[in-house]
């Protein structure tokens, strides 16, 4: 036997050793103790993956948790994600999030239970897509969150009323008609703010025409599926929303000698001014509108919604007098103006300010100043208000 031989292992003694040595870790690879699988996640579903607004204008989703892991869940928060599909503009961002987590908060499910509950919200918009993210506990002290989506649909409000156009100048006006259940009915032209549009409104319109209004809403230019730029109740707006006032008058159905406007925000200053040349505009509710764009501008400390003025309005002194019904605020035959003492963007100072030279040119002119609202007012105050004036001032 050589010296080699005896310092090296026979072949198959080195391979007895390694199977030896590697067993134990192999057999400690496949016990299950060492490497449990993970649990299962429970899972948060719709019942339907596409929507439509009901015939109130409302998105009800009913959604269904199933808890497959075996620990009880404890549900934290919900949170919705709106983005806004529709065609028409608003001026806003596309995107809204919502916390509804008043929805679930205090829910359990326990180990293979099943947990269901209703998203109910007011439609934002007509096409949207929603996105719903739900966090949750688990008995194990793991927080997780899960996500599902759906799509909104244009329901049966919109499909029965679809957007007309009018055009003005060359330019296409958008207007949404809302006819009253009877014959020879006041009409009521109802002209948007900033961050809206015709569509936004067809809750009101609704409202309004169960109340015996036939409603017509317009879109001024730069906003829903009007087209122009923005001019900030300039007088392109002007002229569209007249034009929109044609049209009510020329609809069936309506008496054309009781007609109306009623303004929000920037559709308020509109509405002021076109009744300064309408003797035919009987009524007229102007909303936390601006009658003297210098004070407004004036009182503004957020550079944006400064800049956003002269934007519209450019920086022509005889152009700001031009949107600033208080400066010559002619003789329209009856007006409403509401506004909120606490508006920090269109002071209140401006409203009284033009309260009191419309009753200087002996105008039939009433007020209601909200002591503790700013621009937005208390809808039911504001409908209840605003009905009263416009049944007296239309003979409804």
């Amino acid at each position: 036997m050589n010296r080699r031989s005896l310092t090296r292992p026979p072949l198959h003694l080195i391979v007895l050793i390694a199977f030896a040595l590697l067993a134990p870790a192999r057999a400690r690879a496949a016990d299950p103790k060492a490497a449990p699988a993970p649990m299962a996640l429970p899972t948060f579903k719709p019942d339907t993956s596409v929507i439509e607004a009901d015939d109130r204008l409302q998105w009800s989703i009913r959604f269904t948790i199933d808890n497959r892991s075996p620990v009880g869940m404890y549900l934290d928060s919900l949170f919705c994600e709106v983005q806004d599909l529709d065609p028409g503009e608003t001026g806003a961002g596309r995107v809204t999030r919502l916390d509804v987590s008043h929805i679930v908060r205090g829910n359990s499910a326990s180990a293979g239970a099943l947990l269901p509950f209703t998203f109910v919200a007011p439609a934002s918009a007509e096409h949207a897509r929603l996105s719903f993210r739900l966090v949750f506990s688990r008995a194990d002290n793991s927080r997780t969150a899960l996500t599902t989506l759906v799509e909104a649909m244009p329901g049966p409000v919109s499909r029965d009323h679809p957007s007309q156009f009018l055009t003005v100048n060359g330019r296409r006006v958008e207007t949404v008609l809302f006819p009253a259940a009877r014959d020879s009915a006041p009409g009521l032209l109802v002209v948007h703010g900033r961050d809206a549009n015709a569509r936004t409104l067809m809750r009101t319109a609704m409202r309004l025409a169960t109340l015996g209004y036939t409603a017509m809403l317009v879109s001024v230019p730069g906003y829903g599926q009007s087209e122009g730029p923005e001019d900030y109740a300039g007088p392109a707006t002007v002229q569209a929303v007249g034009a929109a006032l044609d049209k009510l008058k020329a609809t069936a159905g309506v008496d054309a000698k009781r007609v109306g406007a009623w303004g929000i925000s920037t559709g308020a200053a509109a509405v002021t001014l076109l009744a300064q040349k309408r003797t035919d505009l009987k009524a007229t509710v102007a909303q936390s509108g601006f009658y003297d764009l210098w004070a407004v501008y004036r009182a503004l400390t957020a550079p944006d919604l400064r800049e956003s003025v002269v934007r519209a309005a450019g920086t022509d002194s005889s152009a700001w007098r031009a949107r600033s019904a208080a400066l010559d605020p002619g003789k329209p035959t009856a007006v409403l103006i509401l506004h909120g003492e606490k508006d920090v963007n269109v002071p209140a100072q401006q409203a009284h300010g033009f309260v009191e030279a419309l009753k200087a040119r002996g105008v039939d002119v009433e007020s209601r100043f909200f002591p503790n609202s700013g621009h937005e007012l208390p809808s039911g105050e504001v409908m209840r208000t605003a009905l009263e004036f416009l049944d007296r001032r239309l003979e409804k």
